[in-house]
């Protein structure tokens, strides 16, 4: 609450604080530069104003953090001690940073300044004006989610939940939910893991999403009301044991039959949307709760119908839409890589520089996490295949270490190692990074080591 329109002091507690403007300097082109007056509270800058309310965001990463000397620590670490110490100085964002030594030690640490927070503090925008809304500290170093030799026999991170139900600190945001699961299911049924058997983890095309939904789509679906057509794009998935693969079809039959079945459960949200109201979709693990436990939750209807349809009805309407909607290039349906239209963009999102319909394999819910940039929404209004501007998401550096007397690791990302369009080594290695390929590191244990795989050297003088 502002004192007066000059925004030069706010209430907070009843008493009068100063404000602040910060000025930020952007420099352009042949033109004078841009002066950015930015406005200042206590808690952090005033991020916008909407109906005559400012919003003054507090975010840890406007704190002083210490983050580079995190990773100078780490390059002088020996043991699991001096990694402790050396990632205490990361703050935000909050990241898994993974420990391994050749003694067998590992660990994982979900290392950040984390917030103590209230009940639903962070869920919604809260009066900034009172002290009882602001946080109540962190969580102390020891008591952030951590792994020091598990049982288990290892860590690993997909971007899961990092803590148990009974974890005495509130945690929100978005958590994977599939990932995880695969992977730990894989290494909990591992016996032993060789170099291939990582890469093979790491290109894994399984999607659990699918896993879990397209069984029980398949058991509410009522083959008798579908016509030649529409059972023989059912049949694609007899063989498909939900494999991401970049040459199928069934990958994008089912995602488009999710899409569809989502939008018909949730009808309600969708007729909300489409009048303007914001509203958000609930997350996958209560679509699939309804139809697992629940199918004959309210909600399992058609809102433009007088009848109440059951669940079977609302699974077999919407693979009757999906038979119309599938993406589609001279009547035939688009494989899986042609419908996701992976693209690299250059960061200045220059077209020409940027590398565009890679044929990869992946989906965002497997650990060869490669998004889609199919946009449902806009392909159904245009009627026609629309692809998102901007760029695919995904893994890109993929890193395999095998630790010893001396350290042997694969690695690959998608690029090459020069920024310079013009050079062979520009993109180069797209393609292997595509195809799941991966390329023996350069350990230099001196600066002036020679070796067949240096082309050439930089000095960067002092």
């Amino acid at each position: 609450n502002w004192v007066d329109a000059s925004k030069k002091e706010y209430y907070f507690d009843g008493k009068k604080m100063k404000s602040k403007i910060i000025y930020d300097t952007i420099k352009v082109r042949n033109k004078a530069n841009y002066i950015v007056p930015i406005l200042y509270t206590h808690m952090g800058p005033v991020a916008k104003s909407s109906n005559g309310k400012d919003f003054a965001l507090r975010w840890i990463a406007n704190d002083p953090g210490y983050e580079p000397l995190t990773f100078y620590k780490l390059m002088q670490a020996k043991n699991y001690e001096d990694y402790k110490n050396a990632i205490t100085n990361f703050s935000c964002p909050a990241q898994n940073i993974v420990f391994a030594c050749n003694n067998g030690d590992i660990a994982l640490w979900t290392q950040g300044k984390l917030p103590i927070r209230k009940e639903s503090q962070g869920k919604f925008i809260m009066d900034g004006s009172v002290s009882f809304n602001q946080y109540e500290g962190f969580i102390p170093q020891d008591h952030i989610p951590h792994e020091y030799n598990p049982k288990k026999g290892f860590v690993g991170s997909a971007n899961q939940h990092s803590v148990r139900p009974d974890y005495p600190y509130k945690t929100y945001g978005y958590f994977e939910e599939y990932r995880g699961r695969f992977l730990n299911s894989q290494l909990f049924s591992a016996k032993s893991a060789s170099m291939d058997d990582m890469k093979n983890l790491q290109n894994s095309n399984f999607g659990q999403k699918a896993a879990d939904f397209l069984p029980l789509l398949l058991k509410y679906v009522k083959r008798g009301n579908l016509n030649k057509e529409e059972l023989e794009i059912l049949a694609l998935f007899k063989k498909w044991d939900y494999h991401y693969d970049a040459e199928l079809i069934a990958p994008t039959v089912f995602e488009d039959w999710y899409y569809n079945f989502n939008e018909a459960i949730y009808d309600e949200i969708s007729e909300a949307k489409s009048k303007g109201i914001n509203m958000v979709f609930p997350d996958e693990w209560h679509l699939l709760g309804i139809l697992k436990r629940d199918t004959a939750h309210f909600i399992v209807d058609n809102l433009k119908t007088e009848k109440k349809e059951d669940i079977s009805e609302i699974v077999t309407q919407s693979f009757k839409k999906t038979y119309k909607t599938l993406p589609r290039k001279n009547s035939k349906v688009l494989s899986w890589a042609d419908m996701k239209s992976t693209a690299i963009m250059h960061l200045a999102r220059i077209p020409e520089f940027s590398i565009f319909n890679i044929p990869v394999s992946g989906t965002y819910h497997a650990l060869n996490a490669v998004s889609n940039r199919y946009d449902y929404k806009a392909s159904r209004s245009e009627n026609k295949t629309i692809h998102k501007n901007g760029p695919s998401s995904g893994p890109s550096w993929k890193m395999l270490v095998e630790l010893g007397n001396s350290p042997s690791a694969f690695t690959i990302y998608p690029g090459g190692q020069s920024g310079n369009p013009g050079s062979f080594y520009y993109n180069d290695m797209v393609t292997d990074w595509a195809d799941g390929k991966y390329y023996s590191s350069l350990f230099l244990k001196k600066a002036d080591e020679k070796s067949d795989q240096i082309i050439a050297k930089q000095k960067i003088r002092k």
